[in-house]
């Protein structure tokens, strides 16, 4: 069996960003419950420009949730549909009429509100815009337009491409520079899940072309879409995607929605990404990975891992850890954890407990409460400790809730 060493020290803070977001997922009145949602504490909610949207729903939860309304969501997301405009007028056919005609009062509707402007989803997939790349940013720029025209301090992203794509991030921020173009962040989707490990170096590449377009005003990276559906019921491999993501710097994240096993789509059926049963509400197997992201975000602490696959996040309030096991070639892992300056989370005694949960990947099978496993009683020397979780299988995820002894 193979041994992964991790090391998590709670003298340390780690900085990092709230990750917390979600696509569509729900209604405008009440599914799923409000105290499932509450539970995730979102950051950050993507979903569809205009009234129809869910702006209201989502600041009747949190007021300060930031909405990412897409313009382009008023069609529709991407599909399979060969008119992805449904009998509308194609953006680039007189965009700086028609489509400003149509950007314009959604732009005024969503004014003063805690909201960032999406232009368009996917513009890089012919399902979502069968223009040129030319014709996007010409489409592009006449809704950046029509945003300031009506809210000079509005908040825009973009381009949202489908994948991350060095060409399109280049070429987009020279046309943003060449035109004039304000856009306060950077965004893309990001669908790694083979190593979510590169997504650090994405970011990289991308604040790289930033410095060189300094006059476009970028300052934030978002990620509105993330987690393919190859990985996104598996709760070890979303705890490395929230892993790198952090590690990348990003700002903000959108956990992205796909069809379930009935090929229903799960960004339109109330199940928060299929987070959560649509009929009951009832939490699936991954919904821990965020619910448990949700209580440790606040006072992250250093956490190092000897596997890119083996992501370990800890919190020093709560005194938790979380160990996910990602996509990797190795099927079964024993994990090997110090637990370091553990004084500082008040345990001063010779000894810690240690209550340890788990989850692993079942689909969307319900999972009303975690496998709780035997507890541990650990001896601590100079400030730490030490524990070995056997038998770490793929996908699996573990939370480790420590207290003094």
């Amino acid at each position: 069996m193979t041994t992964v060493t991790g090391f998590v020290d709670f003298g340390l803070k780690a900085r990092r960003n709230d990750l917390s977001g979600f696509l569509v997922g729900m209604d405008n009145s009440s599914s799923p419950r409000n105290e499932i949602i509450a539970q995730l504490r979102p950051r950050m909610w993507r979903t569809a420009a205009g009234a129809t949207g869910l702006t209201s729903r989502i600041n009747s939860i949190d007021k300060n949730i930031l909405s990412v309304v897409t313009l382009s969501g008023i069609y529709g997301y991407a599909d399979s549909t060969p008119d992805p405009y449904k009998g509308n007028p194609a953006p680039y056919s007189d965009a700086n009429v028609t489509w400003k005609a149509t950007v314009t009062p959604l732009a005024t509707y969503h004014k003063g509100q805690n909201v960032i402007f999406d232009v368009w989803n996917e513009p890089d997939l012919s399902t979502s815009y069968d223009g040129s790349q030319s014709q996007f940013f010409d489409t592009f720029k006449a809704a950046h337009d029509a945003i300031r025209a009506v809210w000079p301090q509005a908040l825009i992203l973009g381009p949202s491409t489908a994948n991350y794509n060095s060409g399109w991030n280049s070429a987009f921020l020279s046309y943003c520079t060449t035109n004039s173009l304000t856009v306060d962040a950077f965004a893309y989707h990001e669908f790694v899940d083979s190593d979510p490990s590169v997504i650090p170096s994405h970011i990289s590449a991308i604040k790289t072309l930033v410095a060189s377009n300094p006059n476009v005003g970028v300052k934030k990276y978002y990620l509105t879409e993330h987690t393919r559906d190859t990985s996104w019921m598996n709760p070890g491999d979303c705890l490395n995607y929230l892993y790198y993501m952090g590690e990348a710097g990003v700002h903000g994240a959108i956990r992205a929605c796909w069809n379930n096993l009935s090929s229903v789509n799960s960004c339109f059926d109330n199940s928060i990404d299929n987070l959560v049963d649509s009929a009951t509400g009832n939490p699936h197997a991954v919904y821990y990975a965020y619910s448990w992201y949700a209580e440790i975000k606040k006072a992250l602490v250093a956490c190092t891992s000897g596997d890119s696959y083996l992501a370990i996040m800890a919190s020093s309030t709560p005194a938790e850890v979380l160990v996910g096991f990602g996509n990797s070639a190795t099927s079964t892992i024993d994990v090997s954890l110090t637990l370091k300056n553990l004084g500082a989370i008040g345990a001063n005694s010779s000894s810690v407990k240690v209550d340890i949960y788990m989850v692993s990947a079942t689909g969307e099978t319900i999972v009303n409460k975690p496998t709780y496993l035997p507890s541990r009683v650990l001896s601590v020397s100079n400030g730490q400790a030490s524990l070995t979780l056997s038998g770490v299988n793929k996908h699996d995820l573990y939370k480790l809730v420590i207290r003094p002894f």
